[in-house]
């Protein structure tokens, strides 16, 4: 892919990420995203108003970010936090181990990867992936494997896990 049609895609990329979170709008612009019109008509400009949140209390590095709205978004930095459009919240940290990504296909269907240490080898991180109903997480840890890093899908029952050592899962609304 060449420089110019990268640029392009990250610009798309971001502005369905902020379309998404209900940041955005359209104007009218007197030239469109590549510099000129299309079919000499009127063009719309996509305007993006970000605004600057403090990070939840005491957390350093983000890992991962997924948001439904502006109103629900879940972060992650090795916890997962909450944000309700006003504040963070602690939502669910595992006992041992780290959240690494997210994704989720509706409010009440949220899943975290990462990795987690057995209790009986510290020197060798597990796979984990832990999913939100709504009410409550829970999880399901995978022996053998190391970190999972990422995690996205196309709905609630075609969802794809992957991480070190070429890991990759599949989630097909039943089982993993």
């Amino acid at each position: 892919m060449g420089h110019e049609a990268l640029s392009h895609a990250r610009a798309w990329l971001t502005a369905m990420l902020c379309a998404s979170l209900g940041a955005c709008s359209t104007t009218p612009a007197s030239e469109g995203l590549d510099g000129g019109t299309d079919d000499g008509g009127a063009d719309t400009e996509l305007v993006c108003d970000w605004q600057v949140t403090e990070r939840p209390n005491g957390v350093g590095i983000l890992y991962a970010v997924w948001g439904l709205s502006s109103t629900d978004v879940y972060a992650t930095s090795g916890n997962i936090y909450h944000f309700d459009g006003a504040k963070w919240t602690f939502a669910y940290g595992p006992e041992s181990g780290d959240v690494t990504g997210l994704w989720g296909s509706s409010s009440t269907d949220v899943f975290a990867v990462g990795g987690h240490y057995d209790s009986g080898d510290q020197s060798k991180p597990q796979s984990s992936i832990s999913h939100y109903d709504g009410t409550s997480w829970s999880r399901t840890d995978f022996p053998g494997v190391g970190p999972l890093h990422g995690v996205w899908g196309f709905g609630p029952d075609d969802v794809f896990a992957v991480g070190e050592h070429n890991a990759l899962y599949h989630y097909d609304g039943a089982s993993w």
